[in-house]
Formats: structure tokens, C-alpha cells, sequence
């Protein structure tokens, strides 16, 4: 069944036979993308038709309507090869947002901050994923917000201020492709899932089947699946669990999360991605120098000093993250620093 539904369709399948309630959906199977590939990227006669006939019956199941704005259906499409490659397809969430969609949801839930957080994701995600436009150009209008409102996070920006993003993002998207943002439901689909099955030729998936004999002919399924919403507050969230401790195999429940979030990794700032990238520049340049010191100098010196590496981390979060520092942490940098200063000298 892994073979033809994908891992994650295969265990949404079984969780499904199981009674678990996860959010109900479908599975386009792996066939399909080899199809896709074989009539030289175009979707196989009759599939149109197929997914039409799945989505009403998901969209009566749940007593929605897709593209309906009296009580939407919004869905997410996600890939899904026989063995796990994380991060390495593409997903595209909050699928079936307009502005008239956004106006409903936003009064039936009494929350728009909400509302306007996933249709500014929505635009953000279909334009990178679907059409190519680069994260970079979203980036810097949110960037941009935050420093005109004087916030750090996301989650600082209201519901206004979120308004204001998704129609810069439009307008971002109009100056990029040349035409309006799709509106149309179906629109979005069918062009999500096409990119989906794009996703499986990406340098990045082409690169990790290699480094892991992954064979190209598999192919990946396609999951469309009603929305389940980790945005909506601080008791919701996104992350994955496992049965196992991914670290040392042992038995037991173990899971990373982010509250009030969606995307997992999209949720880290410009800001973090700068503290991330030149702490490891300066992992790898310091253990360049801590080996040529060990040449060259005493090994009772050398190994302290390399020590206060842990102070300098703590002053790049302070300085470049303004993360504060707590009694305990300042205590922590003066122990180690004084330590190595007593054992060099």
C-alpha cells in the first residue's frame, strides 16, 4: 500500500481503517505522478473529473462546500513519497482562501487575526510553491511591518496589520507574474497539485534520493486533506510525535511542536536564520582554529578558551536575537568565563 499511496497516505489510510480521528481527505497514488511525468507534465486525461468528484464528497461529508463562501472547505495538498523525505517536496496549506472566504471565516470564528495570519500564508506559500516567486520578496514586507510597528514577531501584527500584508502580498504577486492572485478554488488545486508532482524533479528531492538509493520511478502521492488549524491560538500549534525517541529508538512518546504556529521551519525569522547561519560559520571556523592550537600550543590552555565558545553563542542571541538574559544565564557566562581565565592563567 506504501507503494501506491505514499508513506503518509498509507498511515493516514490505516489511522483512518483504525477509527483515529484524523482530518478526512484523499490520496491522488503514486501511478498518477509517473503518468504525470510520462505525457511530459501534463495531469492524465480524467483526472480533473476524479478529483472534482472526491472533493464533493469530502465537501458533503464535512457539510461544507469548496469555493463555497457561506461555510468553506479549505484543504491542504501534500506530497508523499513510499519512504519519508522531510522537507525535501512541497506542501501548500489553507488551501481555498479568497477575500470573500477570508470575510466568513473571519466572522464564524469571531477571531480575524486568525483569518487574515492564513490567507497572507496562503498567498505567501502558492507563490513560492506553485508559481516560483522567491520567499525573499514576502520576507521583506513583513519585515517591513514589523519595523513600521516597532514588533520582533509575527504574532505581534494584528488582524489589521495582517489585512494590510495579504494585499501587498497580491499586489507583490501581480508585479512578479503579471496577473491577479487566483481566486478561484479549483484554480488553486489543480495548480497546487501539479506542483506538488513538480516537486518530486526538485534539485533538492533529485539530490536526497541520490545520498539514500531512492529509485526516481516511485514517484510521490499527492494528500489532500481538510485543514486542521495550528494559528488559531496559543492552545494550538504544529509539530510532529513520535512512538520512538528518533534519538536512541527507545519506547515512548516524544514530539517537537510550535504554538500558535503553521509551516514548522517557515516559522523562523530572517534574524534567526542570520544567528543560525554565522553560528555555523563560526562552529566550523572555531574547530578549524582548535585544531591548529592543539598543534601549536598546550592542550591544558587551548581546550579552555575554546570553552568561552559558549559565552559568545550567548552574546550573538543577545545582541542579534534580543533574547534576555536571566539571573541564572548572566551567573552561567560569569562562572564560565571566570573558570577559563583561572585555568589559562
Amino acid at each position: 500500500m506504501r507503494a501506491l499511496l505514499g508513506g503518509k497516505g498509507a498511515n493516514l489510510a490505516e489511522m483512518t481503517r483504525m477509527g483515529i480521528p484524523v482530518p478526512p481527505g484523499f490520496t491522488i497514488t503514486t501511478e498518477v505522478c509517473n503518468m504525470y511525468y510520462e505525457l511530459g507534465k501534463i495531469m492524465p486525461p480524467g483526472l480533473d473529473e476524479e478529483i472534482e468528484e472526491q472533493m464533493a464528497t469530502l465537501a458533503k461529508k464535512m457539510d461544507k462546500g469548496f469555493g463555497c463562501a457561506k461555510n468553506p472547505l479549505l484543504v491542504s495538498v501534500r506530497s508523499g513519497a513510499k519512504f519519508s523525505m522531510p522537507g525535501m517536496m512541497d506542501t501548500i496549506l489553507n488551501l481555498g482562501l479568497n477575500e470573500d472566504v477570508v470575510d466568513v471565516i473571519s466572522k464564524k470564528s469571531n477571531n480575524p487575526r486568525w483569518a487574515w495570519d492564513c490567507y497572507r500564508r496562503f498567498i505567501q506559500m502558492y507563490s513560492d510553491v506553485v508559481m516560483e516567486v522567491g520567499k525573499k520578496y514576502f520576507e521583506k514586507l513583513i519585515d517591513a511591518m514589523k519595523e513600521r510597528k516597532g514588533v520582533t514577531s509575527d504574532l505581534d501584527l494584528d488582524a489589521n496589520d495582517l489585512h494590510e500584508l495579504a494585499d501587498q502580498f497580491k499586489a507583490e504577486y501581480k508585479q512578479q507574474i503579471g496577473s491577479d492572485f487566483p481566486t478561484d478554488p479549483k484554480v488553486q488545486l489543480f495548480e497546487a497539485i501539479k506542483a506538488v508532482f513538480r516537486s518530486w524533479d526538485n534539485p533538492r528531492a533529485n539530490i536526497y534520493r541520490m545520498d539514500h538509493d531512492i529509485p526516481y520511478s516511485w514517484g510521490t502521492a499527492v494528500n489532500v486533506q481538510m485543514m486542521a488549524f495550528g494559528n488559531m491560538g496559543d492552545d494550538c500549534g504544529t509539530g510532529v510525535a513520535f512512538t520512538r525517541s528518533p534519538a536512541t529508538g527507545s519506547k515512548g512518546l516524544f514530539g517537537e511542536f510550535l504554538t500558535n504556529a503553521q509551516g514548522g521551519i517557515a516559522e523562523i525569522s530572517r534574524k534567526s536564520w542570520l544567528f543560525l547561519i554565522l553560528s555555523g560559520l563560526a562552529t566550523g571556523a572555531s574547530w578549524l582554529c582548535y585544531y591548529h592550537a592543539l598543534q601549536i600550543g598546550a592542550a591544558s590552555k587551548v581546550v579552555p578558551v575554546d570553552k568561552l565558545s559558549v559565552v559568545i553563542t550567548l552574546a550573538l542571541a543577545f545582541f542579534i536575537l534580543h533574547e534576555p538574559f536571566t539571573a541564572k544565564s548572566l551567573i552561567g557566562c560569569a562562572l564560565i568565563a571566570a573558570g577559563t581565565l583561572f585555568m589559562v592563567l
